[in-house]
């Protein structure tokens, strides 16, 4: 769980917390009586973006459309203190946003954005059944109403031949040469009676694997409103029972013998600051225990089939490839195969940097237990 892809905003992704009663993830809500400078419209954007990098909060009084000029006003003035391109330069300057942008706040009332001209959010019942007014930050609104439209109208992974509709702070591809590589492999596989799908985000491989005639699936995920999102997906095409779900890190309370252990990690080493940073950068020891734990619970023949990409090297030229690693010092994985394939090229319309889009490939690794 990986990339370019969240169901929250850049403004918002690092605020969620969760105080929500059921223990899903959601952005904080913030008192009505929190103190806040009023803004409108009237209001000059380039001074309302220096009170709120001094942290200055602000609340918006009149127009939705008023948050965004006052964000746009900010991304300006951060992109002129942060004007490195290179992956470690874009996360100071993202950071930096999230701190800053967390100030402007906008209110909310009976599950309701209480703005003009602001559109209609059904997460706000349904992530917030506990109250009804409070504030957000305004990137936290964006990402919520970002995240409802992928819930209604979906999003089409061509490799499933449907649409998957996430739950909000769940990871799901918008990219999808890495699936259709585990796919092409999986076609050529004998049917799997155990499979470990560790990380199940969306519920993607798991839903392929089932596809393509798996017997039974051990879904694990941290994240809780992950797990949401993959047995809705499962619930919806009638899979749900071959499927034993548990919100655990790696490979959970697993303890049969796993005939094959799918992981799609992380691709990137940083510091995470919230759900969907685990999706996209992983710890330092994340791939230790991950490989410790396949090895103790593979079956007689298992296999690992692990998903990365040379991103590691790209972005972050002083790190190790974890996979690598492992079959180099380890001692407790050969490498049965390895398959890679190129990246297509990125939308010419996004603003995100794609500069290494063309030397990028990912990667599909078949390892098993040592003798």
């Amino acid at each position: 769980m990986r990339r370019e892809w969240t169901t929250g905003s850049r403004v918002g992704r690092g605020a969620l917390t969760m105080p929500h009663p059921d223990g899903l993830h959601r952005p904080s809500p913030v008192a009505v009586d929190t103190p806040a400078e009023p803004v409108d419209r009237s209001c000059d954007p380039e001074r309302v973006a220096q009170a709120l990098c001094e942290g200055r909060r602000q609340r918006i009084t009149d127009l939705y459309g008023t948050g965004n000029t006052i964000l746009g006003a900010l991304r300006a003035r951060l992109s002129q203190a942060h004007p490195g391109k290179d992956h470690a330069q874009r996360r100071a300057y993202r950071r930096a946003l999230h701190e800053a942008g967390r100030h402007l706040l906008a209110p909310v009332q009976d599950n309701a954005i209480a703005l003009a001209k602001a559109p209609d959010i059904g997460w706000l019942e349904e992530l917030y059944p506990d109250q009804a007014n409070f504030m957000l930050p305004f990137g936290d609104l964006m990402g919520l109403n970002s995240a409802w439209q992928w819930r209604l109208r979906g999003l089409k992974v061509p490799i499933l031949r449907t649409t998957i509709h996430p739950f909000y702070g769940t990871y799901f591809p918008t990219r999808f040469d890495h699936l259709e590589l585990f796919n092409d492999w999986l076609k050529e596989q004998d049917s799997l009676q155990s499979i470990v799908d560790v990380g199940v985000g969306s519920g993607v491989l798991t839903v392929l694997l089932l596809q393509r005639g798996a017997q039974h699936v051990y879904a694990t995920d941290l994240n809780p409103n992950a797990l949401i999102s993959a047995q809705g997906e499962l619930r919806g095409r009638g899979h749900k029972a071959r499927v034993t779900f548990e919100q655990a890190d790696l490979l959970g309370s697993f303890g049969g013998d796993a005939d094959l252990i799918v992981f799609n990690p992380p691709w990137l080493p940083g510091e995470v600051s919230g759900p969907l940073d685990m999706a996209i950068y992983y710890p330092d020891d994340l791939f230790s225990r991950f490989f410790r734990e396949a090895h103790q619970r593979l079956a007689p023949g298992g296999r690992v089939a692990l998903l990365f990409s040379n991103l590691v090297g790209q972005l972050t030229p002083n790190a190790t490839h974890p996979v690598e690693q492992e079959l180099a010092t380890g001692g407790r994985f050969v490498l049965e195969d390895k398959h890679t394939r190129s990246v297509r090229a990125g939308s010419k319309r996004t603003k995100r940097s794609t500069a290494h889009r063309s030397q990028e490939q990912v990667q599909l690794w078949i390892l098993t237990a040592q003798v």
